[in-house]
C-alpha cells in the first residue's frame, strides 16, 4: 500500500489447507488492485488469482514458499487507448511465522520471482516482503 503522487492499494486474500499434515500448506488466493496515478490522471483496477504452497519447518516457524500468480493488468497503449494484458510471477522464498497464540500466528517472507515476465506497470516487483497475519480454523 503506497499514497501520495501514486496511490496502490491492493487486498489479497488467502485460503489455505493442510492436506492431512500439519506442517504443509496448500492454498489459493485472489487479488484485487486499485492504483491511481495523479501525474497522468490515471486509475486502474486489476485482478488475480494465484495458487500456493508452504513448507513449515523447524518447528513450525521456519517457511518455505512457492507461488504462482496471475494478474489481468489495465494499462494505456501508445495510441493512448486503456487496453488489458495478462502477467505473471513465480515466487520463491524464505520467511519466519510467529505463533501469536493457538490459533493466530504472523509471518514474514522473502518473496523472490524467479519469473520473467512482461510487466510494464511493474506490478510484479523482483522481491518484496509478505507480511501477514493467519488465523487456523
Amino acid at each position: 500500500m503506497s499514497f501520495g503522487g501514486y496511490t496502490s492499494v491492493s487486498v489479497t486474500p488467502l485460503f489455505g489447507v493442510y492436506p492431512k499434515v500439519d506442517w504443509l500448506l496448500v492454498g489459493v488466493s485472489g487479488t484485487y488492485l486499485y492504483t491511481y496515478d495523479s501525474y497522468y490522471k490515471e486509475s486502474y483496477h486489476d485482478f488475480g488469482l494465484g495458487a500456493f504452497v508452504r513448507g513449515l519447518i523447524w518447528k513450525q516457524r521456519i517457511i518455505a514458499h512457492f507461488s504462482y500468480e496471475y494478474m489481468n493488468i489495465g494499462y494505456y497503449d501508445i495510441q493512448g487507448n486503456k487496453t488489458r494484458f495478462g502477467a505473471h510471477a513465480l515466487y520463491v522464498g524464505p520467511g519466519y511465522r510467529q505463533k501469536l497464540g493457538d490459533r493466530l500466528s504472523a509471518f514474514v517472507i522473502l518473496m523472490i520471482n524467479v519469473a520473467k515476465s512482461v510487466d510494464e506497470r511493474g506490478i510484479f516487483p523482483p522481491v518484496y516482503p509478505n507480511i501477514g497475519i493467519t488465523y487456523d480454523f
